[in-house]
């Protein structure tokens, strides 16, 4: 049900307006409750499922969407958990599909510079032995 409210197109579901605005609250709620979702469990089994889902929401129209998944994103990136690792690299590849797909205007500038100034630290041991472990396994 999270999933159908996060991708409602309200305008689309009727002119009321008392019925667009309930649209638009169950519509922020969903991406809200997935952000805390991601955000207090990043080891969720269906976090990758999640993390699709909202990094679409960064090229969002909704400024408060927006803002939230961008919040979101620069939270978890900032993490100082090397078990997040692979996480975070799922979240840069998705960030990457999101921003070449789309227009770079559309996003919220503080993505941008969360990327640009290095804000993901990565300890370079960890991510051999993952990269080792990776080739092992193929």
């Amino acid at each position: 049900m999270l999933e159908t409210f996060t991708n409602i197109k309200t305008a689309k579901l009727t002119k009321d307006p008392t019925h667009v605005e309930n649209y638009d609250r169950l519509k922020h709620l969903s991406v809200s409750c997935f952000c805390k979702l991601l955000d207090r469990h990043p080891h969720f089994n269906y976090r990758l499922n999640i993390l699709q889902i909202i990094a679409q929401k960064l090229a969002s129209g909704d400024l408060t969407i927006k803002k939230q998944v961008t919040l979101t994103f620069k939270q978890t990136l900032r993490k100082d958990d090397q078990n997040l690792l692979e996480f975070k690299l799922d979240m840069l590849r998705e960030l990457h599909k999101v921003i070449k797909a789309k227009d770079h205007n559309l996003f919220d500038p503080s993505i941008l510079d969360c990327l640009s100034l290095h804000d993901v630290v990565v300890d370079e041991s960890k991510a051999k032995l993952i990269d080792d472990a990776t080739k092992n396994a193929t």
